[in-house]
């Protein structure tokens, strides 16, 4: 595994102040409280959009939402380099080089993709906002997460690793996310997944963005994923395929919801899709194995009430 990575100043940040109310007192939630203390974040940077300008846990979700935003668009700025010079990689970009070109040289690579309607899993994320039922909010990843770890406890083919000519199944579903950093990326992971619900995939999602804000990854953080996801729906991809990380036998790409005409009822109307592209490893999965997995985490996203079970 990688090794953690030095933090990125944020200085460079919109900062918005928060609205003074009229005793000159900073009101938040005891949740906002606990949460801004726990990720290191000034109240006094955050507006609040409570009763009286009160600080709420979602104004510091959204906070810390948009600092890792800022952090992740600088981050995958390309470098500047002179025409005709020559710069030695990093510790971390050698890693990535070697691991991803034994990836490409020793995994027969095959591709399936498919096309989801995201209404309905849209539709479950703002109602979970509005109704604030659970203590962080459920964001689109944390429920492609769920759905994948759903279907990868039913194809269990797709967690698994091509080990001295023959298939290791991994017992436990520890699922990495892909994550922009200076010199390359880091996959941190959320372990057993096939135990989690759905707010506790969220807990766990959010516990680890606030430590890649501040460098504090463990080792546990980064080791032992058996299946990868790589997200690069935030930067409006609408299609793109991944590289298989070894050992692992798959990894998925997720690309952006986007509003385009689809037909319902007979009728013609807008929509919200998303575009999955997964890459498996064929001397272990067959193409057959790879395009029911998928459109098995498809039927979850499409029917997402089932995640909250």
């Amino acid at each position: 595994a990688a090794a953690p990575h030095q933090p990125i100043s944020l200085a460079g940040a919109e900062q918005h102040e928060a609205p003074s109310p009229s005793d000159g007192k900073l009101r938040a939630s005891p949740l906002a409280r606990r949460a801004a203390e726990e990720a290191g974040i000034d109240l006094g940077q955050v507006r609040g959009t409570g009763p009286e300008g009160r600080i709420t846990k979602r104004d510091i979700d959204n906070f810390l939402r948009e600092q890792q935003l800022f952090k992740f668009r600088r981050l995958i700025a390309p470098r500047e380099g002179l025409p005709g010079t020559r710069e030695e990689l990093s510790k971390m970009r050698k890693t990535i080089a070697h691991r991803m070109a034994q990836s490409k040289r020793e995994i027969p690579h095959f591709y399936v993709t498919v096309e989801v309607d995201m209404e309905e899993a849209v539709k479950l994320k703002n109602s979970l906002e509005a109704t604030e039922l659970f203590e962080e909010d459920i964001t689109y990843n944390d429920i492609i997460i769920k759905a994948t770890a759903l279907g990868l406890s039913r194809y269990t083919r797709m967690n698994a690793s091509f080990e001295d000519d023959g298939v290791v199944i991994y017992p436990n579903i520890n699922i990495g996310m892909a994550v922009a950093v200076e010199d390359g990326l880091i996959v941190p992971v959320i372990h057993q997944c096939e135990q989690k619900t759905l707010p506790e995939i969220s807990r766990a999602a959010h516990r680890l963005v606030a430590k890649a804000a501040h460098g504090g990854f463990s080792g546990d953080d980064l080791s032992g994923a058996t299946f990868t996801i790589s997200n690069m729906g935030m930067l409006g991809v609408e299609h793109f395929a991944a590289v298989i990380v070894p050992p692992q036998a798959a990894i998925l790409a997720v690309s952006a919801v986007k509003d385009k005409p689809v037909v319902r009822n007979g009728q013609v109307v807008v929509g919200k899709t998303m575009m999955l592209t997964v890459a498996c490893d064929h001397r272990i999965i067959d193409g057959v194995v790879g395009a029911r997995f998928l459109n098995e985490v498809k039927r979850f996203l499409e029917n997402p009430a089932s995640l909250l079970v």
